[in-house]
């Protein structure tokens, strides 16, 4: 059975769904979406849960209709455009706004297994950051780095979008690849193993860090 899945959004929240086609006719529409420029309106459509993620489904009674002739479907289209434009952790800062309470790690992960969408402030050491992974990354537009954050009830990883740490370091990502193994050296050892304070925003798909600083004395230590 053929079996087509494309990636859906809306003005709700950066999260996405996955939508599912199983019909040949469905299928064969599906080759004329683009990303970013399609809207589609779907009604009767399936939901289903699996695992940490919800999926939707086209089924006998769903109807789906691209680009409707609407004010609100061209509204939309200039919305995630422009959301694009922006990056996934500015689209993410917008939506959180004052969302983001305090969380030690293994909240955080405990709200990860619900699968909802939602945003965290993590006072944590970071223990991992490693800047070399921008000159070992085969992708030459390399976006995003790993890191990982510690408390005293456990470890998570994340993912550090490439303009975010501009903003923490004052460096690009050009920049950072162009200085020698000692200097990077020494701009990672800024926040390596130190108290930072970190905003994130958790999907079904993985963990995005949208601000991250070194903590500072007058910052209130969250007592769980």
């Amino acid at each position: 059975m053929p079996v087509r899945a494309v990636e859906i959004v809306d003005n709700t929240t950066p999260a996405s769904l996955y939508l599912e086609m199983f019909d040949t006719d469905t299928i064969q529409r599906a080759e004329e979406w683009r990303p970013l420029g399609s809207v589609l309106f779907i009604a009767d459509a399936r939901v289903s849960w699996r695992g940490r993620g919800a999926r939707t489904q086209v089924c006998g009674r769903s109807v789906v209709t691209h680009q409707p002739h609407t004010s609100d479907a061209e509204a939309l289209r200039l919305y995630i455009q422009d959301r694009a434009a922006g990056g996934e952790a500015a689209a993410w800062s917008e939506w959180s706004g004052q969302r983001a309470c305090a969380a030690t790690v293994e909240q955080v992960r405990d709200r990860l297994a619900d699968g909802a969408p939602f945003c965290a402030s993590l006072h944590a050491l970071l223990t991992h950051l490693d800047l070399d992974d921008l000159i070992n990354s085969t992708d030459n537009n390399c976006e995003e780095l790993r890191v990982r954050f510690a408390d005293h009830t456990g470890e998570l990883t994340a993912r550090l979008p490439a303009n975010i740490l501009q903003n923490t370091l004052g460096y690009t990502a050009q920049q950072l690849k162009a200085m020698s193994s000692e200097e990077r050296a020494a701009v990672r050892w800024r926040l390596l193993l130190e108290q930072c304070c970190a905003k994130l925003a958790a999907t079904p798909h993985r963990l995005i860090v949208l601000s991250l600083r070194k903590a500072n004395p007058a910052d209130p230590i969250p007592l769980y």
